[in-house]
């Protein structure tokens, strides 16, 4: 754990001109997991063909149905720019079978917007994504790496993880369905309402080549229809509904979202060791595999927790 401490002792004098008082700090406890350095400076993974038509049609198909199924399978994907980069989460050599499989599917259902067959995974090749020198790397990396944590987390009891596209740069959000983490705030129509409280891992690269995972709490409130689903609610949409259907909704959502920094650490604390099942260490082993051997290489990545 990384403690900062930030320094208002010009403020706190201005507001205290002829007062003999010792200015305060004020101390943040920032969580942040990290590599050795050189560890993204090249980041290795397989790649294959997937040339799409029409990408702002089928990019909600692929992120929706065909990514979720690769991940179910063992396969961490992402597409971009004609190509589909991944890579797979054992040695098995059947996984290339189910890879193919998938996309054989996928094309069958979407064969006028996606060309080719599953002579497509056979053009697999290896490559060396460099995510701090060029900015389509590092969202292909990153994308992957919020895959692969999903998978850690996903198919525990009553975790929830918002998939939302849009938000992929806030990081990835975790919450576990269960009380005191997620609180009941209401019903109307036919909605029900949560607030919950979960963590937010966010990932960079810095310019030699280091990976941090930063992690902190969050807190949102969620609609639910009686079918399952879910999506987030704005801090506009919470107030307005509260003012609509009398909830204070917002009100409860600020009480939950309000921690104080001692509060707020061990928060962090008990989610990572405790739902999460993390202490020291995110490990990130994978496999990549090498057509012309026609063998898996194993890759690992260590996120080591920082201490100050």
């Amino acid at each position: 754990m990384i403690r900062c401490s930030f320094m208002y002792d010009d403020l706190y004098v201005r507001k205290n001109q002829g007062k003999s008082m010792e200015a305060p700090s004020l101390k943040i406890q920032v969580y942040v997991f990290s590599t050795e350095e050189g560890v993204f400076e090249k980041f290795k993974l397989n790649s294959m063909p997937f040339p799409i038509a029409e990408p702002q049609k089928m990019m909600p198909s692929i992120f929706k149905g065909l990514l979720p199924e690769l991940r179910k399978r063992g396969i961490h994907a992402y597409p971009h720019k004609n190509k589909l980069y991944l890579f797979f989460v054992s040695n098995r050599e059947n996984l290339l079978n189910s890879l193919g499989d998938s996309i054989t599917n996928f094309i069958s259902g979407h064969s006028r917007s996606v060309f080719g067959d599953a002579n497509l995974t056979t053009r697999l090749k290896i490559e060396e994504l460099s995510p701090a020198d060029d900015p389509s790397h590092f969202f292909i990396t990153r994308s992957l790496i919020y895959s692969y944590l999903k998978s850690i987390v996903q198919y525990r009891k009553g975790t929830y993880i918002p998939l939302e596209s849009r938000r992929l740069r806030e990081g990835l959000r975790i919450f576990i369905s269960k009380p005191p983490l997620c609180e009941d705030a209401g019903e109307a129509d036919l909605y029900s309402f949560k607030i919950c409280r979960g963590l937010r891992m966010l990932f960079e690269v810095t310019p030699k080549y280091r990976g941090y995972l930063w992690v902190d709490a969050i807190t949102e409130a969620f609609e639910e229809s009686f079918d399952g689903s879910q999506r987030t609610l704005s801090h506009h949409e919470m107030k307005q509904l509260s003012n609509k259907l009398g909830i204070k909704l917002y009100n409860k959502y600020l009480e939950k979202a309000r921690m104080e920094p001692k509060n707020r650490a061990k928060f962090i604390d008990d989610f990572l060791t405790t739902e999460l099942n993390i202490s020291d260490s995110i490990n990130i082993k994978y496999y990549v595999y090498r057509p012309g051997r026609r063998e898996f290489e194993e890759v690992n990545i260590v996120f080591k927790r920082l201490t100050l």
